[in-house]
């Protein structure tokens, strides 16, 4: 069985959306605030705002355009990007989505799983042996799989 696959970071899509509707929004307010006061406090911080959201939407979007890293599975670690994880280091494995899956992997201790253990599968025709090597390196080491959403750092 293939143990090395190509991974992508997820596409946060929810994450998107809401920061494309918050750029609405303060583009609103920052026009709404110029033409009624000019330049004032209230302006720049909101610009400022707006810049930060802007760069935050572009990092996401280009993080996820990046060409794809890799993920080894090994009988007792898995490295995912670089970073190697033990088994028995790991709390569980959660699966979000059903089409293109976003896989996160939390470490034990904590609530919300870091981003670089956060990943779906490059679209390559080999997702469904991709995903079932996962799950069988986590049957081997008496992990948990869990379908369902989860919190994630960006």
């Amino acid at each position: 069985m293939k143990t090395q696959y190509e991974i992508k970071h997820p596409l946060h899509v929810k994450t998107i959306i809401g920061m494309s509707a918050y750029l609405v929004c303060h583009l609103l307010l920052i026009y709404s605030t110029f033409t009624r006061d000019g330049f004032n406090p209230l302006f720049y911080f909101v610009v400022i705002l707006l810049v930060f959201s802007l760069t935050i939407a572009v990092y996401l979007i280009l993080r996820r355009l990046a060409k794809p890293s890799e993920i080894r599975m090994l009988e007792k670690t898995m490295n995912v990007r670089g970073h190697e994880v033990h088994a028995k280091n790991v709390d569980c494995i959660m699966i979000d989505g059903y089409f293109q899956p976003v896989v996160g992997i939390r470490p034990k201790g904590k609530k919300i799983v870091p981003g670089q253990f956060t990943f779906s599968f490059h679209v390559s025709g080999n997702d469904d042996e991709a995903m079932k090597a996962l799950k069988g390196w986590a049957e081997n080491n008496q992990i948990q799989i869990y379908n369902r959403k989860f919190l994630r750092w960006i």
